[in-house]
Protein backbone atom coordinates (compact mmCIF):
# COMPACT_ATOMS: atom_id res chain seq x y z
CA UNK A 1 0.00 0.00 0.00
CA UNK A 2 1.61 3.24 -1.08
CA UNK A 3 1.28 6.62 0.59
CA UNK A 4 -1.10 8.15 -1.97
CA UNK A 5 -3.64 5.34 -1.67
CA UNK A 6 -3.37 5.52 2.13
CA UNK A 7 -4.16 9.25 2.10
CA UNK A 8 -6.99 8.74 -0.37
CA UNK A 9 -8.46 6.06 1.88
CA UNK A 10 -8.07 8.30 4.93
CA UNK A 11 -9.73 11.26 3.19
CA UNK A 12 -12.54 9.06 1.94
CA UNK A 13 -13.12 7.70 5.45
CA UNK A 14 -13.12 11.23 6.89
CA UNK A 15 -15.56 12.38 4.19
CA UNK A 16 -17.95 9.49 4.86
CA UNK A 17 -17.91 10.24 8.59
CA UNK A 18 -18.84 13.86 7.87
CA UNK A 19 -21.68 12.76 5.60
CA UNK A 20 -23.04 10.33 8.20
CA UNK A 21 -22.89 13.00 10.90
CA UNK A 22 -24.58 15.54 8.63
CA UNK A 23 -27.31 13.13 7.52
CA UNK A 24 -28.05 11.95 11.05
CA UNK A 25 -29.70 15.32 11.73
CA UNK A 26 -32.16 14.83 8.88
CA UNK A 27 -34.49 12.05 9.88
CA UNK A 28 -37.53 12.10 7.60
CA UNK A 29 -40.97 11.00 8.73
CA UNK A 30 -42.99 8.40 6.83
CA UNK A 31 -45.94 9.73 4.87
CA UNK A 32 -49.09 8.28 6.44
CA UNK A 33 -51.35 8.47 3.41
CA UNK A 34 -53.35 10.76 1.19
CA UNK A 35 -56.58 10.82 3.21
CA UNK A 36 -56.01 14.34 4.54
CA UNK A 37 -55.12 15.69 1.10
CA UNK A 38 -58.24 14.22 -0.52
CA UNK A 39 -60.42 15.40 2.37
CA UNK A 40 -59.08 18.93 1.98
CA UNK A 41 -59.80 18.89 -1.76
CA UNK A 42 -63.28 17.48 -1.20
CA UNK A 43 -64.17 20.18 1.33
CA UNK A 44 -62.86 22.92 -0.93
CA UNK A 45 -64.74 21.47 -3.90
CA UNK A 46 -67.96 21.45 -1.87
CA UNK A 47 -67.50 24.99 -0.59
CA UNK A 48 -66.82 26.37 -4.05
CA UNK A 49 -69.76 24.62 -5.70
CA UNK A 50 -72.28 25.20 -2.91
CA UNK A 51 -71.42 28.81 -2.13
CA UNK A 52 -70.22 30.24 -5.45
CA UNK A 53 -73.76 31.47 -6.17
CA UNK A 54 -73.72 33.75 -3.13
CA UNK A 55 -69.96 34.46 -3.10
CA UNK A 56 -68.58 34.52 -6.68
CA UNK A 57 -65.02 35.18 -5.48
CA UNK A 58 -64.94 31.70 -3.91
CA UNK A 59 -63.49 30.22 -7.09
CA UNK A 60 -60.72 32.84 -7.17
CA UNK A 61 -59.77 32.23 -3.54
CA UNK A 62 -59.85 28.48 -4.11
CA UNK A 63 -57.47 28.90 -7.05
CA UNK A 64 -55.15 31.10 -4.96
CA UNK A 65 -55.26 28.51 -2.18
CA UNK A 66 -54.45 25.70 -4.60
CA UNK A 67 -51.46 27.57 -6.03
CA UNK A 68 -50.05 28.05 -2.54
CA UNK A 69 -50.94 24.48 -1.63
CA UNK A 70 -48.93 23.12 -4.57
CA UNK A 71 -45.79 24.80 -3.25
CA UNK A 72 -46.35 23.74 0.37
CA UNK A 73 -47.08 20.14 -0.64
CA UNK A 74 -43.94 20.10 -2.78
CA UNK A 75 -41.91 21.32 0.19
CA UNK A 76 -43.59 18.76 2.43
CA UNK A 77 -42.89 15.87 0.07
CA UNK A 78 -39.32 16.94 -0.71
CA UNK A 79 -38.08 18.08 2.69
CA UNK A 80 -40.26 16.72 5.50
CA UNK A 81 -41.47 13.26 4.51
CA UNK A 82 -39.74 10.27 3.00
CA UNK A 83 -40.76 9.33 -0.51
CA UNK A 84 -43.87 7.14 -0.31
CA UNK A 85 -43.83 3.72 -1.90
CA UNK A 86 -45.76 3.64 -5.15
CA UNK A 87 -48.94 1.59 -5.05
CA UNK A 88 -50.77 0.92 -8.31
CA UNK A 89 -54.43 1.90 -8.35
CA UNK A 90 -57.11 1.88 -11.02
CA UNK A 91 -58.85 4.99 -9.68
CA UNK A 92 -59.04 7.21 -6.61
CA UNK A 93 -61.46 4.78 -5.01
CA UNK A 94 -64.27 5.98 -2.77
CA UNK A 95 -63.30 9.60 -3.36
CA UNK A 96 -64.51 9.29 -6.96
CA UNK A 97 -67.99 8.39 -5.74
CA UNK A 98 -68.04 11.20 -3.16
CA UNK A 99 -66.96 13.83 -5.69
CA UNK A 100 -69.54 12.51 -8.14
CA UNK A 101 -72.35 12.67 -5.55
CA UNK A 102 -71.27 16.15 -4.51
CA UNK A 103 -71.30 17.46 -8.07
CA UNK A 104 -74.64 15.79 -8.82
CA UNK A 105 -76.14 17.41 -5.72
CA UNK A 106 -74.98 20.83 -6.83
CA UNK A 107 -75.93 20.47 -10.49
CA UNK A 108 -79.35 18.92 -9.82
CA UNK A 109 -82.15 20.74 -11.57
CA UNK A 110 -85.65 20.78 -10.14
CA UNK A 111 -88.32 18.91 -12.02
CA UNK A 112 -90.33 21.30 -14.13
CA UNK A 113 -93.72 20.03 -15.10
CA UNK A 114 -95.52 22.29 -17.52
Amino acid sequence: MNISSFFCHLLEHKFLLKIRLHCSHYVLVCLKGTLDDYLELFLQFGYVFFFSAVFPMAAFWALANNLIEIRTDAFKLCRVFRRPLAQPAASIGVWEVTFSLDSRTVCRQPNSET
